[in-house]
């Protein structure tokens, strides 16, 4: 019967160490450690955790119950089961790119908390809930990058969770002038920041007409103005706004656009699509936005500028909306 758990797990997780297995032993520790309202940021070792009292947790077969419920909900979520709501999923999907693990803890909490006996959630209460901790983390990790700073408000939350409280960190909401200042600092959303990823997918489904993508579909960050263009052209007044938020976005990793083509009107022809000299079709780019973008016959230095307060204010709104602002 653990085999037949760990098969599901395969399917869902790629581990490069570990077991598949380590994830799901992992994400319900987190849940027990809450319902014994455990809140101490030092996390014993997974082994550890399970071996106390002889085993006692992993000898019950409650424990059994409860992971194949659990495995079977992740499971769900991995194959985009129609059991959820299109926005559901859409917040789902924007989860995958946060910048660590902490919402699998959040949400299997969650989920052993207000599951009904068909193993299912209510979609307005859940919906609700997935934008609380988008916000949260999210807004958090931009002003206190690294996960070891969100531990404290995160393991406070998941012991409100079984606590049947509302989720509100309210000893932990964030300042809006630092959240302005950091998506003017040319150092927040460098490529090699998970935020910046982050950021890009919950920007793509603030497009309400954003189409889900499949599970395994792969992204890679565009520079939408392309740093090539500046070395050659040299028409930016300050270079470092390359790497503005406003100048990124989301790409499939299959749209490959060559580094010659480095003006936007020659950028355009591979995120629409196009047919080879061989009639082989190219897909272009389910990105939403892009559609938006292709109207325009440029995209300059301006609109870097105007896309990024845009996606500022827009993400100000959200946090304020979640009431996740220090008042």
């Amino acid at each position: 019967m653990w085999k037949d758990l760990e098969n599901i797990y395969k399917e869902i997780f790629a581990v490069t160490y570990g077991a598949p297995m380590d994830e799901l032993f992992t994400r319900y520790m987190y849940y027990k450690r809450a319902k014994q309202k455990i809140s101490n940021t030092t996390v014993e070792g997974l082994r550890k955790f399970y071996e106390k009292n002889n085993y006692e947790l992993l000898c019950s077969e409650d424990t059994f119950n409860d992971l194949e419920f659990l495995a079977d909900f992740w499971l769900k979520i991995y194959r985009q089961d129609d059991c959820f709501s299109k926005r559901i999923l859409q917040k789902l999907f924007v989860l995958k790119y946060s910048p660590n693990s902490m919402w699998t803890y959040l949400v299997t909490t969650y989920f052993f908390k207000y599951k009904n006996k068909n193993n299912e959630l209510d979609e307005k209460d859940f919906c609700f809930f997935l934008d609380k901790i988008i916000a949260f983390i999210f807004g958090y990790s931009l002003i206190k990058p690294g996960i070891s700073a969100l531990k404290i408000p995160v393991f406070a939350e998941l012991v409100n969770i079984i606590n049947n409280s509302q989720i509100d960190f309210k000893r932990h909401r964030i300042n809006k002038e630092l959240i302005a200042q950091m998506f003017a600092d040319y150092n927040t959303f460098t490529n090699n920041r998970p935020i910046t990823k982050s950021m890009l997918a919950w920007w793509a489904f603030y497009q309400k007409e954003q189409k889900i993508f499949d599970s395994d579909k792969s992204f890679h960050i565009e520079h939408i103005y392309a740093k090539k263009r500046y070395d050659i052209d040299g028409d930016l007044q300050n270079k470092k706004n390359i790497e503005l938020i406003g100048n990124k976005i989301l790409l499939e990793n299959y749209v490959n656009i060559r580094a010659a083509d480095y003006r936007f009107k020659e950028k355009k022809i591979y995120y629409q699509g196009y047919t080879t000299n061989d009639g082989v079709q190219k897909e272009g780019t389910g990105i939403e936005e892009f559609q938006i973008l292709m109207t325009k016959e440029d995209f300059n230095e301006k609109d870097i500028i105007d896309r990024t307060d845009e996606i500022r204010d827009s993400f100000i709104n959200y946090l304020e909306k979640m009431n996740l602002i220090e008042s």
